[in-house]
């Protein structure tokens, strides 16, 4: 089992036979929802069975209710898992034909280094003009500045990677200059920041950055983050 790249995370774990039990890792001493991890040298002469043994120690148990994870061969192009069944605070899926080596996460990964060349695609638009919020964080902004303003966070809790596949797809609309894209951003501005905690998500965490703050908790707080701070300020 690896990890030891970009997002990637898993707890303790152990292989009997093929089969992988393993537990979610602990973060800021508390239970996460996110794992992805890669299976290399597998024999692939049989299913693959992975147990989740702390899965109703999660941060919300009740998802696993239905819940089918994702694999992947190549870490480009993900589908779901063959069976899923989550019993006895317990999730149990299946991958009927495995290869050598794949890839398995709770949702499909959005990592920090594909973030980052979405955005060398992104930069040379004429519509989008980019500024850094923090290190590592940018808002972008498109259209101009009129009587209605917009703003968009994504990421604060690192794990929901849905959020960045929302804001790619929203963004690249926006700047294909269609009709409705060019109506809207003659009449307000939107400014966007697609990815606010790039040290979670590096970390592959799910909920906490990496010195065990919960952004989506900040906004009231006197001392929140230096980048919650500035967008406050915007």
């Amino acid at each position: 089992i690896k990890t030891d790249f970009d997002s990637g995370s898993i707890g303790e774990y152990r292989i009997n036979n093929g089969n992988i039990s393993f537990f979610l890792r602990q973060e800021n001493n508390k239970i996460s929802q996110w794992f992805y991890f890669q299976v290399l040298n597998n024999t692939g002469r049989k299913p693959s069975v992975f147990i989740l043994e702390n899965a109703g120690e999660s941060m919300y148990p009740n998802g696993w209710q239905g819940y089918f994870p994702v694999y992947s061969v190549d870490n480009v192009v993900w589908q779901k898992v063959d069976s899923s069944k989550y019993k006895n605070k317990k999730l149990e899926f299946v991958i009927q034909r495995p290869t050598k080596n794949f890839f398995v996460a709770w949702y499909q990964p959005y990592s920090y280094e594909k973030y980052l060349s979405w955005l060398k695609v992104i930069k040379n638009s004429p519509i989008v003009k980019i500024r850094d919020v923090n290190e590592g964080i940018k808002t972008l902004f498109l259209g101009f500045p009129k009587i209605a303003s917009v703003l968009i966070v994504g990421r604060q809790h690192p794990g929901e990677t849905m959020s960045s596949f929302f804001i790619e797809g929203l963004i690249n609309r926006l700047i294909s200059q269609d009709a409705i894209s060019r109506q809207l951003l003659e009449k307000i501005q939107i400014a966007i920041v697609p990815l606010l905690n790039p040290d979670g998500v590096i970390c592959g965490n799910h909920r906490y950055d990496k010195y065990g703050i919960d952004y989506n908790r900040s906004w009231g707080e006197i001392n929140a983050p230096l980048a919650i701070k500035n967008i406050r300020e915007l």
